[in-house]
């Protein structure tokens, strides 16, 4: 017994056997691989050895330079000691690999491709290492399981510039406790209970729960695929968390970045349990805002990697999560690797928090709304890179993202600024706003452009702004105002779009809105929106016009047509209380809307059409302010009518004025109900009496006119009365319009050089809602001159009596002087039958311009011209003209000779000969026609007949100048009691280049005057 209690013990001279049965029945072996970053025994002293225990698969290593393991000589028990007495050497207890890395597969709304379990790649973290201080006190340790655990509460050493602890619970991250001193390491060793093993652990602890924890720094991991957290990501984490200023917040030293808060932190032979929350607020330049990571059992369950992101161009903030789950998913199948499996998915979304949301004044500057508000739910997943699987998709017409460039490993979420999509498609993000009615939030959805936080600086006065030199701004800018995004579907109902007097008096029905970039108004954001433009349908003009008017708006008191024009006037907002009529929103447009009243002639200004008003904006006192847009107390007659406004139709106001001068604008007045006195129905305060819409009213009288084309003014004057107006009790609009021009006449070809005149006394207009247009007209004669003075001569040579007729209706009035005479005149040897003399004015009540006819005969009842002699003819002329051009000419005339004969009453012939020339010209064609036709028959009493007809033409048609057409037919006819025999022939030839030969055979029959010749036998 003796020499076995003196043999040499020390150091690892011992057989391995003899180690194992000195434990005492711990299973301890010295025979381990190494562990890299941990040094073997100088000088051959340290010990290094691997405690086992199978019961709760407990599995530890345990090295130190500073330790030897010595036996008692008497008991021969085995005991850790230091080397030096009373030193406090470092102990090193390897627990293996806490975490396995593994493959992610990327999700969207199009789905994922699941592989076959086993074919997804994973790698394991490096093996965690807590370093522990040998007490001064202690003089040994049994080396025994039990004894052994007694390490973990030794000081553990985490900090510092030789050997410290290494946690890592998560591959490539490392932790620390951000108060060492209060933490320590609780184990798990309990007994079995009712037949089941416990695990051994070793849990973190604190005197303060949670615990809290840095990240003491990161490594790159190298792997080839994706997974729920990349290199990058960890290098992020690892600067943002890590208890020092972070890199990306160097010009904000005064960050605070909140130590992650750990919930659980449990190690042991089989992988780690780890629950971790990171959070900060980044200032501009860093993007990173939290990392989440639930781990069980060494493997991820649920993991986040999120980044603060802001919506453009609202400046709305939210974060964008990178979400990996793990989710049993079916590979369905009949070969290995086929069935269930519990894949990790990962996923882009976007999460809002509590401030994203525009609330304040400066928020919701020049905007139909008062809050906007990003609700947390209804929001789907994001399209993203599946090569990547942590960056967005791009468009199907994109090859980069709007900054940041192509998708390439090592971009961050936080780097660029993207479309976010949803099935190729731009995202609709739902949002839920609050107009300036104060009532319930409504929901609107829209698009925006997500830009990360990684791309904005510090402004020096607390806030965020976009880096400044990098040319982000134009580029967001060119990108947006190009898309079509940036306009709103409002869905055409009614909103408020400005700060209530009362109840409903800023409500339009807005079709969109235009968002835009505006002017920064704060520190808040990096940038501000503006509403560039509302399009709404104006409900009043329903009720006048028949249909809605639409037109857009702007909260500008100018016309800027540029979303930069805006920003750059940052004083140009429209005041409701100190406007025209209570204006808070004007007409998007140099020139005014037109607001045309009703259909035809009722919409009409007094006589003065196109338009009836003019819609400069929409003021919360009177709905409509009419007039021009940017309209003086003095306006001119451009700022109230268009260069295109027209007395009756035809004449141009800018034309027939003298003197352009001034005009009043609209007058408005507060209506009140019909029922009601003033002074008798009151508000239920009793203060004022209720107000009931508006009445806007235009007076206006000159005498200023001057003649020019067609009008003529002795000393004309006009004068027009208007008013319009609408009840907000009931919806309904009216209007009333009048109009009176007096001594002015119409003149044909001008006025200054006249040849026919039509003198009129006074022309009366009246319209109003839901009444037919009443129109007077006073007609006191109708003048010729030159040689048109001609026909009055003649009327009186003939005696004929005239015939003036004015006709009115809705679309014109229409003026008629004609001499006609039925009866055969005999002037000398000549019998001339129905002569008509026609003279005549359309004035158009429609816009269109007046027309002027003159004419001699009509085409289908021509003049004739007969003879005792035989002479004979026919013809007519016809012209219409409007007060720049002749638009229509067409003139016939045919003449001849007719010679009959009776033989005694046996037979009886004749034969006519005429010669023809006709031409017509309007504003598609010119035509003329030259032609000679000889006609003769002969009758034998009781036998039989003989009838032939002989015709030569020649035509010419502007359409094909170039070429005459000449055609001749002859036709015979016998009859011999009932039969009759006809033979006839037809020949044609083109003179000239050959174009359309078949027109002139065409124009033939149309242009031949045998139709209506009465000369003819």
């Amino acid at each position: 017994m003796a020499g076995h209690h003196h043999r040499k013990r020390d150091g690892f001279s011992w057989t391995r056997r003899e180690f194992l049965i000195a434990s005492g029945g711990a299973a301890l072996s010295s025979a381990t691989s190494a562990v890299s970053a941990v040094a073997g025994a100088a000088g051959g002293h340290g010990v290094r050895f691997t405690l086992f225990r199978s019961k709760d698969l407990l599995k530890w290593e345990v090295f130190s330079d500073g330790l030897r393991v010595d036996a008692n000589p008497y008991s021969g028990r085995l005991s850790l000691r230091p080397i030096t007495s009373g030193g406090t050497p470092i102990i090193q207890v390897g627990l293996g690999a806490q975490h396995l890395l593994e493959e992610v597969i990327p999700e969207d709304t199009t789905g994922s491709t699941i592989p076959r379990r086993g074919q997804l790649h994973a790698m394991s973290a490096e093996p965690t290492i807590l370093a522990f201080r040998w007490p001064s006190a202690l003089r040994e340790l049994p080396l025994t399981d039990k004894d052994l655990q007694k390490i973990f509460g030794f000081e553990c050493i985490y900090q510092g510039a030789g050997i410290t602890s290494r946690i890592e619970a998560v591959t490539g991250i490392y932790l620390t406790p951000a108060f060492p001193s209060k933490s320590h390491w609780v184990l798990n060793s309990a007994e079995p209970t009712d037949g089941v093993n416990p695990l051994w652990t070793a849990e973190m602890a604190t005197d303060s729960p949670p615990s809290q924890m840095w990240v003491a720094g990161s490594r790159p991991t190298g792997f080839k695929f994706i997974a729920a957290v990349t290199d990058e990501d960890r290098n992020l984490i690892s600067d943002a968390f890590s208890g020092a200023t972070p890199k990306c917040a160097k010009n904000a030293p005064d960050a605070i970045v909140p130590a992650p808060r750990v919930n659980q932190l449990v190690l042991s032979s089989q992988g780690a349990w780890l629950d971790v929350r990171a959070a900060w607020d980044p200032v501009g330049g860093c993007s990173l805002a939290e990392w989440n990571e639930t781990i069980t059992q060494r493997r991820t369950h649920f993991a986040e990697v999120v980044f603060k992101v802001w919506l453009y161009p609202d400046g709305i903030p939210v974060l964008l999560v990178l979400q990996t789950t793990r989710e049993l998913e079916n590979y369905s199948g009949t070969d290995f690797g086929d069935g269930v499996g519990a894949y990790l998915k990962k996923r882009l979304i976007i999460r809002p928090t509590k401030k994203s949301k525009l609330a304040s004044a400066e928020d919701v500057f020049e905007s139909p709304f008062t809050e906007v508000v990003v609700p947390a739910e209804g929001i789907p997943m994001l399209d993203v890179d599946k090569n990547f699987g942590n960056l967005p998709a791009l468009p199907l017409d994109a090859k980069e993202f709007v900054i940041g460039g192509p998708p390439k490993k090592g971009l961050e979420l936080g780097d660029i600024a993207f479309w976010p999509l949803v099935g190729g498609k731009p995202l609709k993000l739902r949002l839920l706003v609050r107009d300036h009615s104060g009532g319930e939030p409504r929901e609107m959805v829209r698009s925006f452009i997500v830009v990360g936080n990684g791309l904005m600086e510090p402004d020096g006065t607390g806030g965020t702004r976009l880096k400044s030199g990098a040319g982000y701004e134009k580029k967001l800018d060119n990108e947006w105002e190009s898309h079509p995004e940036r306009h709103v579907d409002m869905g055409a109902v009614p909103w408020a779009v400005a700060k209530e007097r009362v109840q409903a008096d800023t409500s339009l029905t807005l079709r969109q809105v235009d968002m835009v970039r505006g002017a920064r108004r704060g520190v808040e954001r990096p940038f501000y929106s503006r509403t560039h433009s509302l399009g709404a349908i104006l409900d009043v003009s329903r009720a006048l016009t028949g249909s809605p008017t639409e037109s857009d708006f702007t909260y500008r008191k100018k016309y800027l047509p540029l979303p930069a024009d805006g920003r750059a006037d940052t004083n140009g907002l429209l005041d409701p209380d100190t406007a025209p009529g209570g204006a808070f929103v004007r007409v998007f447009a140099n020139q005014s809307t037109t607001l045309e009243i009703a259909k035809g002639a009722q919409r009409n200004l007094g006589a003065v059409s196109s338009p009836s008003g003019n819609i400069a904006g929409v003021g919360r006192d009177h709905g409509l302010v009419l007039g021009h847009p940017d309209l003086p107390p003095a306006p001119s007659l451009d700022e109230i009518f268009p260069h295109t406004a027209q007395l009756l139709g035809g004449f141009l106001l800018k034309d027939i004025l003298a003197s352009a001068g001034e005009i009043p604008g609209w007058e408005f007045n507060i209506g009140l109900p019909e029922e009601a006195e003033i002074g008798t129905e009151t508000s239920p305060n009793d203060e004022e009496p209720l107000i009931d819409g508006w009445i806007a009213s235009f007076a206006w009288s000159t005498d200023k006119l001057k003649s020019s084309g067609f009008f003529g003014s002795d000393s004309a004057e006009l004068t027009i009365l208007a008013d319009v107006g609408s009840k907000f009790s009931n919806g309904q609009a009216f209007w009333n319009s009048k109009g009176l021009l007096t001594s002015f006449f119409i003149a044909f070809p001008y006025h200054d050089s006249t040849k026919f005149r039509v003198n009129l006394a006074e022309l009366r207009f009246e319209a109003g809602t839901n009444e037919p247009p009443r129109i007077t007209v006073e007609v006191t004669g109708v003048e010729f001159a030159g040689l048109l003075e001609l026909l009055k001569k003649l009327k009186d040579l003939l005696k004929i009596p005239s015939d003036l007729h004015v006709d009115v209706s809705a679309n014109a009035v229409n003026v008629t002087y004609e001499i006609k005479k039925k009866d055969p005149s005999e002037v000398l040897v000549l019998i001339i039958s129905d002569l008509r003399l026609v003279t005549g004015l359309s004035l158009s009540l429609r816009g269109d311009p007046p027309e002027i006819i003159l004419g001699v005969s009509k085409r289908d009842q021509p003049f004739t011209i007969s003879s005792q002699n035989g002479y004979s003819g026919a013809g007519y002329l016809e012209i219409r003209a409007h007060s720049d051009t002749i638009f229509f000419f067409a003139f016939s005339i045919e003449v001849g000779a007719s010679w009959k004969k009776n033989f005694g009453g046996i037979a009886k012939g004749g034969v006519t000969l005429m010669v023809g020339f006709y031409f017509q010209k309007d504003k598609d064609a010119v035509g003329l026609k030259a032609y000679v036709r000889m006609q003769g028959f002969l009758n034998i009493a009781g036998i039989g007949g003989l009838d032939i007809t002989a015709y030569i033409g020649l035509s010419w048609d502007a359409k094909c100048p170039n070429t005459f057409q000449g055609v001749c037919e002859v036709k015979v006819s016998v009859h011999i009691g009932p039969l009759e025999v006809s033979k006839s022939f037809e020949a044609s030839h083109s003179m000239g280049a050959d174009c359309q030969a078949q027109l002139a055979a065409d124009l033939r029959p149309m242009l031949s005057l045998e139709e209506f010749c009465e000369a003819c036998p």
